[in-house]
């Protein structure tokens, strides 16, 4: 009789009749899925966008303007591409663009429970949805303007093709369509490469129950493997021939990245996230890890084998917890799809223990259902204000004081439309430049001259801080750029700095020189008149300088005056929401 149970978990979906319809519990399984939707559709306008987010728009923007590059991890600047004329600004295109990785994440829970069904009876594939759609770090990054949703629906998508169990004259276009899916999820990001093995074990399950023999599964994975080969060679090609030719070297770029996300000396590099992941959503990982036992427990039936191999195999992109530098909260989005199928198994055992239909299987996981559902949004709440307000607020302003496209210094490229300077402050491109030792900041400014700083990482902060902050060594700039920066921007509005220089006269000062970088006009603000390289200046005058040096006097008296770029640049009269532009989720 066990036997024969553990038999029902798993066959059950090959038996049931497709014209059964829903019952109560896949009602009440699908209201609680739909719910969760909408409070995920909430934070697509609510939730602070990321500075990653802005780094993604910005890529459309250079293959816009013709400076981007790069060959690999670019391709969603071809299905992006339009957002630019959605709106002027950065955090409407970002929001527009969430709201598509919102309808594909509808796609993603109904691909999730497509596959499932292929190995779960129905209120157990649901329920493995809910705990998809519930789960903090999904609901949280499920929709960010980022690799991982676009990546998680085309590997689903791939998935539920070659699990399809139509006529057979259609498989071996289904597997061709399949291995395109997949082509374009590793053209957006390598890192799809993680599916590789999952694939693998789809495709012998796949094809020894189409053919009862192992040469057919050879024959089917061949073919997989050579069409997802000519379809990623295809949009390699279709996508470098809209680039500059003077591209980066693709294998070098591939080397330097599989060398920079793996850490093969350090176990759970990203330990802290998973651990707190395992306090977020214990139901969930709890149901994962009861189903994981029991499929490792049915492999011991030889007629299941084939099937729960296939079904465990979902799991192996979790290994990548192991070794993966980059296992942030978002990657999760990705990493997750489809291994939470495996949640539905306790489900699916409920159901063979009481009866699929009886009411005590359906209290049992309506109360489970709920306890995820509630455990895994519980954080929402905390998050109901407009998180965006300060990023609209600097954004805003940026455009209208430079209506024109200027040259500026950010972490991030915030204002994708506009040309960033310098290098990209992530704590990997900082780690390296660290490593170098070399300042860089004084040539950046003296080569390309931005008009205008955000300080939207730690250590711009720092660096411009007229007092000492605390700042992550992750995101420290050297002292001596530090240095440059505070000589040559001034505080202007929040996080906005603009080119300028702050003195200080007493009588007794003499003058003052100075070295310009960024050549352009200035506002002299100052209670007194002063001279500029011996010209006589009112207050609140206008002067074109170069660059060079300079000298600045004040005629003997007392005075704070400032050198401002621009011609009188206006401010806001209501100070910045706050100063932080950047902000995690906050959790209970």
């Amino acid at each position: 009789m066990a036997q024969a149970s553990r038999s029902n978990s798993v066959e059950r979906p090959a038996r049931e009749g497709v014209g059964r319809g829903f019952g109560w519990l896949d009602i009440s399984l699908l209201a609680l899925i739909v719910i969760a939707l909408g409070l995920e559709l909430r934070l697509v306008f609510d939730l602070n966008i990321n500075w990653d987010e802005f780094h993604f728009l910005s890529r459309i923007y250079e293959h816009r303007t013709g400076v981007l590059t790069s060959r690999l991890q670019t391709l969603h600047v071809q299905l992006f591409g339009w957002l630019p004329a959605v709106s002027l600004s950065e955090v409407d295109q970002i929001v527009t663009a969430r709201g598509v990785l919102f309808a594909l994440g509808i796609g993603i829970r109904a691909l999730l429970y497509t596959i499932g069904r292929h190995f779960l009876p129905r209120s157990a594939a649901l329920f493995a949805v809910l705990t998809y759609s519930s789960f903090s770090y999904v609901l949280h990054h499920g929709t960010s303007f980022r690799f991982d949703p676009l990546c998680s629906f085309l590997v689903l998508a791939s998935l539920a093709l070659l699990l399809s169990e139509r006529p057979r004259p259609g498989q071996l276009a289904r597997t061709a369509l399949a291995a395109l899916s997949f082509a374009f999820s590793m053209m957006i990001s390598l890192k799809s490469a993680i599916f590789l093995p999952t694939i693998g074990v789809t495709l012998g399950f796949v094809c020894t129950r189409s053919s009862r023999e192992h040469l057919g599964a050879l024959r089917g994975t061949t073919f997989f493997a050579v069409a997802l080969a000519a379809s990623f060679g295809l949009l390699y090609a279709l996508h470098a021939s809209t680039l500059p030719s003077d591209a980066p070297d693709t294998v070098a770029f591939v080397s330097r990245v599989s060398s920079s996300f793996l850490v093969f000396g350090e176990l759970f590099p990203r330990s802290q996230f998973f651990l707190q992941s395992l306090s977020r959503d214990p139901i969930a990982w709890c149901a994962l890890a009861i189903g994981t036992a029991m499929g490792l427990h049915g492999l011991r039936l030889r007629e299941e084998r084939a099937k729960w191999l296939a079904f465990l195999g979902f799991l192996l992109p979790l290994a990548m917890l192991i070794s993966y530098r980059n296992a942030f909260p978002y990657f999760y989005v990705l990493m997750l799809t489809p291994a939470i199928l495996i949640t539905g198994v306790p489900i699916a055992a409920i159901t063979n223990h009481f009866g699929p239909r009886t009411r005590t299987s359906g209290a049992v996981i309506v109360a489970l259902a709920l306890a995820v559902f509630v455990w895994g949004l519980r954080f929402h709440w905390d998050n109901r204000s407009d998180q965006t307000l300060v990023q609209r607020q600097h954004i805003d302003l940026v455009h209208e004081l430079f209506p024109l496209p200027v040259p500026y210094i950010d972490r991030c490229a915030m204002i994708s439309s506009y040309p960033k300077a310098g290098m990209f402050l992530s704590a990997w491109s900082l780690a390296d430049y660290r490593a170098v030792g070399a300042p860089v900041m004084q040539s950046t400014i003296a080569e390309e001259q931005p008009v205008f700083l955000l300080a939207n990482s730690p250590g711009l902060t720092a660096a411009l801080a007229t007092r000492p902050v605390p700042q992550p060594i992750a995101h420290r700039l050297l002292d001596e750029d530090a240095r440059v920066l505070r000589n040559h921007y001034i505080w202007h509005w929040g996080a906005l700095f603009v080119a300028g220089k702050n003195f200080v006269f007493d009588p007794e000062t003499a003058a003052q020189e100075f070295d310009l970088l960024i050549p352009g006009p200035y506002t002299v603000e100052s209670p007194v008149p002063v001279r500029i390289d011996g010209v006589p200046r009112r207050p609140r005058s206008h002067v074109r300088l170069d660059t060079g040096r300079h000298t600045i006097t004040a005629d003997g008296a007392s005075a704070r005056v400032t050198l401002r770029w621009g011609s009188s640049l206006p401010r806001p009269e209501q100070p910045a929401l706050e100063h932080r532009i950047f902000r995690g989720f906050r959790y209970r």
